[in-house]
Formats: C-alpha cells, structure tokens, sequence
C-alpha cells in the first residue's frame, strides 16, 4: 500500500549529509526514503512526520523522539501502540549508545509518527565536557537520518554494534501471566549485578500500564536509580498509560521530576551510593521507607541492587520479611537457575526462577558499543543532570547562590542543623573544623518535624539532639557554596530544576530545618569547562575540584578564595 505521502514530481528527495543538523525553514521542502517502506516528510520547521508504508517494518534510532501517532499501530518492547487509543497523546521514547535498544516496528500499513523537533533535544553537556558526546549518538554512522544533539535513525549496518533488547519466550510468557492476574502482588526480581533485573522490572512496569494498570515502583538501589535522585531509594507511583500523558517510554538516565503529573515520586534521602559502608543508615531508610506505603492496594515492582554476597544476603532477607509483615501477596524471583541460586546460600523461598533474557553470546559483549560505558559513567551523567541547568545549559557553578543562616540570623530560613551522614553528630570541638570542609560538598536539605513547635528551643550548639528523624522531609538537595562562619551564614546552590523548592524553605511555618552531608563526590566538569583558562593554565587537578568519592571530613573546593572568584566572573 502507497502512503498518502507519497513524493510528487515537485517535492526533491534529499539526502542525510544536506539535512543533518539544519533548520527546516520551507513547507515540502523535504521528503524522502529513509529506507524501502519507510519516509520522511517535513511538515513545518519543527515538525516532521516519519511514514511507515508497510506492516513489520522496524525503525532502530538512538536520542529522544517525541511524538503523537497520528495513524496505525507500532510495536515498542512487544507492547502494542494504536492510534484508536492513545490518540492525542504525546509518546516520547529515549535510546542511549549506554543501553539496550529497541526497534520501533509498524503493526500495521500506514503507521505515521508527527515528531515534534523542538522536543527532542538531547542534553549531552557539550559545552562542558566531551565525555558524553556520545551517550545519545553514534558518531561512525553513515546515518539515514540524523539531528545533532536530538535523534539520529540508524543504518542496517549500525544496529550490529548494538546489544539489541530481545526478550525471551520465558520472559514473554512469564510477564503475560502476572498481568492477567486479578489480585494484587508485590514482585521482588533478584538477581547478580547485570543479571537485568532493572530490564525485566521496566518491561513488568510498561506491560501493567499498557494493561490498564496503575503500579508501584519501590527502587531500592541507591548507585543506580532508574527514575529517582541520585543517592536516594525511591517510590513511583504510576498511573496507566490511558491516564499518562505524555507516554514515556525507554530510559532517560536522569531523574524524573516530583512534580509530574503522571507519578507520585518519593525521594528517600541515603546520601552514599555505598550500601555496605554506610548499611546500618541504609537498611534504617530501606525499613522506614517499605513499612509507610500501603501495600495491597496496587501491584507493586521492587527493584533490587545487585548484591548477593556479604551483607547483600542479610539486606534480602531484610526486605521480604519486612515487606511479609504488611502484605502476603509477594511473589520473590530469581533471574537465573535453580543452582545459580544455591551458590548465594541466603535462606529464602523462590517462587520462580526465570532464566536470563540474553539471547547473544555474552562472551562477544564486546563487540557492542555498550561496552563503553560503566555504572560510574552513567551515576555521573545522572549527577550532571540534576545539578546542571539544562534548559540554558548553564554550569552549577554559574548558578545564583542563596543565602541562609545556620544560627540566629533571619536570611532564607530561620535556623538550619548539621548532621553527618550516618547521623552522626559531631561535637562542640569539632563544630568549626567540620564547616570547614562543607564548601563544595553536595548535601540534603530537609523540613524537620521539630520546626511546627514555634517554641523550640535553640541551644548554642548547632549539633545538639540534631539526629535526622523518620518524619524529616527532603525538600532538596543543594551544594555548598561557601560559609561565613563569624556571621553564620552560607551560601547554597540550588539546582535549577529544584529552584522552586525555595518556597518551601521560605516557609514560615517552619523555623528548624537539617542539613545532612553526603558521599557523593561531585563531577568537575559540571562545574569549570574543560576549556576554561583555569583549567587550561593548571596543571593537574583544579585546586578546588575533585571527581572521586568525599572521604570523611574531605571537601571538593580545596582553596575557598577561588570558589568565590570563580563565582564573580
């Protein structure tokens, strides 16, 4: 069957090499095959539509593509997409060069996607760093199609260097069975680091909602979140497809924001990606954080770290039996053997286990282009992505700092408490030598539940009966500036995406809020451009940056002086 789009006599086909990265500008001036079946047609200066002609006909893209199906029906991670239902609404699927991808496949003749260009940019923090100006493109491509720092549609060539999401008969079957089921069920997926895990949760959660399903998602691994903050555990609570909009599809690697319509997004404040270090503060959050939500009432997806030795046994145990306390619809899996299993030793039940979802030879892993990326890569982008302004792609460090008073003073907020992570409280002596080293320190802020009582009462020390409560609340997180330690104030950053939060601090009806200090050490690059003079002139490392984990008492902004001149020009 012929499209509607069909070219005339009068409408040039036009060529990737002419087209990449410019500004449509002409109705019609652009149409063309992108490959047999499949079209390009430009409608306006930010909007094309891309044509499927033929049913089962497969797009493979890496950046951000937002769009409306205007007609037809398309296949995404086996999940059918039809026009008739989800009309007017706006889809957006994200492919990275550090993940899996997906073919978009026609179900149907005629399947047209309106993509709006203007909204699918890509951040790749160009003007900061080179290090990720690949994670959204693959720059060896001889593409058919391709935006800078928006979309890029590869060749049949290209999607050989990919790992490509295939997922078994096992899985398939496996996920139609829970979704057909009428009661609600928490699933707990276990499994060893890169066992996908985090795959086989995201692709349960797409199949509840595309089912007409809402669902919870309770992430507990603080190193690699899947939609909260860094360094926090997290419940997301989804609506279904039928109620989204817009439909978010693939994996973004930045954090979503709290105040989407679409989730109702809970960020537990751990402070360390480090489970094992700091366990005893982590499994205190991990048990506070399942015996508040109300299981039962809902299906429920907990996604786990990868740790399965040592105190990771202990942690297992910790949350199923927390989690039987409350509910006894849970369901524990096991991607992997039944002697896979055995080799772990930890002394739980298995209601399935489910076998791995690679359908390739792990061994020419290689091969792929994912290969280049690592966990760390992607916690840093993640960082980068709250802390940096994307929308004017401005550097943290350029940001405006606010002031607020850590004693009597009435800037920002009435009265601010420090706490070290792991609660721990340091003493009258150590008071000066620990705000010291807070300049450039990434922390949390959080509402404390001490501040309704207007008549709390303040004692000299900053430190004291100062521990960090289950009703504390975190409004944001924010890095240190710098602090006047006579006047007893300081200056934080706050991001740009949480520069609302600004009237929660300003709350009146709160006089008290606490300051926790964490182990995230922050990225340099989003703080001075690799091609500032300061970087260029020194040699070695920034005096006042640093890119590894904070140790105790150990601060990022080395020479205070700098910070501030920095923060002048």
């Amino acid at each position: 069957m012929s499209s509607e789009y069909d070219s005339s006599d009068n409408e040039s086909c036009v060529n990737y090499q002419e087209t990449a990265g410019a500004k449509f500008v002409n109705h019609d001036s652009l149409f063309f095959e992108v490959e047999f079946g499949k079209s390009i047609k430009q409608i306006n200066e930010n909007i094309i539509h891309l044509i499927f002609d033929t049913n089962n006909k497969s797009l493979y893209f890496l950046g951000k593509l937002m769009f409306n199906l205007i007609e037809g029906e398309f296949i995404y991670n086996d999940i059918k997409y039809n026009s008739n239902n989800i009309k007017d609404k706006e889809i957006t699927i994200w492919q990275s060069t550090a993940k899996s991808i997906s073919p978009l496949v026609s179900n149907s003749d005629n399947v047209i996607l309106e993509v709006y260009i203007d909204k699918c940019k890509v951040p790749t923090f160009n003007s900061t760093t080179s290090k990720f100006k690949n994670i959204f493109h693959y720059p060896f491509s001889e593409s058919l199609f391709a935006l800078e720092n928006h979309f890029q549609i590869l060749t049949k060539d290209d999607k050989h260097k990919f790992r490509e999401m295939e997922t078994t008969s096992i899985w398939k079957n496996f996920i139609d069975q829970k979704i057909q089921q009428s009661n609600k069920t928490t699933t707990i997926c276990l499994g060893a680091k890169n066992s996908g895990k985090t795959t086989f949760n995201k692709q349960l959660l797409d199949n509840y909602r595309a089912n007409g399903e809402d669902v919870t998602f309770i992430d507990l691994d603080p190193g690699q979140q899947v939609f909260g903050q860094p360094g926090c555990i997290t419940i997301c609570e989804f609506k279904s497809f039928e109620q989204s909009d817009p439909i978010v599809l693939g994996d973004s690697l930045m954090p979503l924001d709290d105040d989407d319509n679409n989730i109702n997004l809970v960020n537990m404040f751990i402070g360390s990606y480090d489970c094992a270090k700091y366990y005893q503060h982590y499994t205190d959050k991990v048990s506070n954080l399942l015996k508040k939500y109300n299981f039962g009432y809902e299906n429920v997806i907990v996604n786990m770290p990868g740790w399965m030795n040592g105190l990771g046994r202990d942690f297992i145990s910790l949350v199923i039996e927390t989690i039987k306390t409350v509910t006894s619809d849970i369901e524990v899996l096991f991607l992997g053997s039944g002697s896979e299993w055995q080799k772990f030793n930890i002394e739980i039940n298995i209601d399935s286990f489910i076998c791995s979802n690679s359908l390739f030879d792990s061994s020419s892993y290689n091969q792929y282009i994912q290969q280049n990326w690592n966990s760390t890569h992607l916690r840093y982008y993640r960082l980068l992505t709250t802390l940096h302004d994307l929308e004017n792609d401005e550097i943290l460090l350029r940001q405006k700092p606010c002031k607020i008073t850590y004693g009597f003073n009435d800037y920002n907020i009435k009265l601010i408490k420090f706490i070290q992570l792991g609660n721990q409280i340091p003493t009258k002596n150590e008071e000066l030598t620990f705000l010291k080293t807070l300049p450039g320190s990434l922390v949390g802020i959080f509402k404390s539940h001490i501040g309704e009582n207007n008549n709390t009462v303040v004692k000299p020390s900053i430190f004291n009966n100062c521990d960090l409560s289950d009703e504390d609340i975190l409004v944001t997180q924010a890095v240190v500036h710098s602090i006047n330690t006579a006047e007893k104030y300081m200056n934080i950053i706050i991001p740009k995406r949480n520069i609302d939060k600004l009237d929660i601090l300003n709350d009146s009806s709160f006089n008290c809020y606490k300051l926790l200090t964490t182990a995230i050490g922050l990225p340099s690059y989003d703080f001075i451009p690799n091609e500032d003079p300061i970087i260029q002139n020194f040699n070695g490392l920034p005096p006042y940056i640093t890119d590894v984990p904070l140790k105790k008492n150990e601060h990022t902004w080395k020479v205070r002086k700098n910070i501030m001149r920095k923060s002048q020009r």
